[in-house]
């Protein structure tokens, strides 16, 4: 039987889940084991040489026309090196499995950079679309600007969904409760 190409890193990553937090006893609860069932296909480093890998929720957001909900990750794989690299992904009704929305190398959604917003376009069970952003627990306001149009919000549930008649180039941004504001990883 062929095997599906996001297999391999899956296998490689559940050896790394089972020698590292296994035997420290981390992610054996039953919500930390779904939320590597769901994302883990999403992490942004599975090569060898992966001494820790991470996984987070920082958002649920109810997602327009009781079209459900979508869940917003955030996954980190730290090397033996120091270095490590960080994706965003986001979860969605009927989908296949986790979309990355962003990411790269550097401390995102590290200890030491643990503010992350996140944003992706999705199209509706009606065909509308929408563009939906995401942000973790310090992030008090969401800013989108397209080409001409612009949505600054307050988030106190720390999301946005906004109706696009078509998606076009956008940048995202959050403003922090301490008054800084933050970009989406690339």
């Amino acid at each position: 039987m062929a095997r599906s190409g996001w297999a391999r890193p899956v296998a490689e990553a559940e050896a790394v889940l089972v020698r590292h937090y296994r035997r420290l006893g981390e992610a054996t609860a039953q919500d930390a084991l779904q939320a590597w069932a769901r994302a883990g296909c999403a992490v942004p480093d599975g090569t060898p040489g992966v001494k820790q890998l991470n996984l987070w929720a920082f958002a649920v957001q109810p997602l327009p026309q009781n079209a459900g909900s979508a869940a917003w990750f955030c996954l980190r794989a730290d090397r033996w090196t120091g270095e490590g690299s960080a994706a965003t992904a986001v979860l969605l009704p009927s989908a296949r499995g986790p979309q990355r929305t962003g990411g790269g190398p550097g401390r995102s959604c590290s200890r030491f950079e643990q503010d992350t917003v996140a944003w992706t376009w999705w199209r509706s069970p009606q065909g509308a679309e929408y563009l939906l952003a995401a942000g973790s627990r310090r992030v008090t306001r969401l800013i989108v600007r397209g080409p001409d149009w612009s949505v600054d919000r307050p988030a106190p549930d720390r999301t946005l969904a906004v109706e696009r008649p078509a998606r076009a180039a956008v940048r995202v941004e959050a403003l922090l409760d301490n008054g800084s504001r933050l970009n989406p990883p690339h």
